[in-house]
């Protein structure tokens, strides 16, 4: 039985991998090991250090000449993004990931996202996107004519603009979360090391 329903998660998975991937502007660019170098995050009054880990997967997107970069961290049990956690430092890995991603490519951060993939998950991604029309357009190009997301935590008003349930933010409070991720003492039991 535990092999069968494995099975059926893993193709459900897949299925919503396929889905996330067939229409987007982002394209995988690395899997769980594209970070081996680590992120440098800076302690208050300590030295920099590097943190090594591995990302689940590190998603690139040209838009109109500027590159973008985003994360997705796969989770086989609960696990959903919460920005007081973020801000308490206690749960840090998503920043820390987006942090070393835009390290290693020089790309903006355009999304942070952690994904169900257990059986019966709805495997829809939850975190947070760059609040640009272009750039959550390249993520799911069905928000042009739809206002509601499938894939991502982005929802529309009638108006066009994000509803405030969506997960989106300006690039200011991306660069908070990331600022966050470099200067928070770290709780390392969030971190997977190599």
């Amino acid at each position: 039985y535990q092999k069968k329903a494995l099975g059926e998660a893993a193709q459900e998975a897949f299925l919503a991998l396929f889905a996330q991937l067939r229409d987007s502007g982002f394209q995988p660019v690395g899997v769980e090991d594209f970070f081996r170098e680590g992120a440098l995050i800076q302690l208050p009054g300590r030295r920099p250090v590097r943190v090594m880990g591995k990302i689940d997967r590190v998603d690139l997107a040209t838009v109109h000449g500027r590159r973008y970069v985003r994360v997705v961290d796969y989770k086989s049990g609960k696990a959903s993004y919460d920005l007081e956690a973020i801000r308490e430092g206690t749960d840090l890995q998503l920043p820390i990931y987006a942090a070393a991603a835009q390290e290693a490519t020089g790309a903006q951060v355009a999304g942070m996202f952690l994904m169900p993939v257990g059986r019966g998950d709805k495997h829809r991604l939850d975190g947070v996107a760059l609040g640009e029309d272009d750039v959550v357009n390249a993520m799911d190009p069905a928000l042009m004519t739809q206002n509601k997301s499938e894939i991502l935590p982005i929802q529309r008003n009638r108006d066009g603009s994000f509803s405030k349930r969506s997960g989106v933010g300006s690039q200011e409070s991306l660069e908070e979360i990331l600022n966050l991720a470099r200067t928070r003492p770290l709780d390392v039991r969030f971190i997977e090391f190599m």
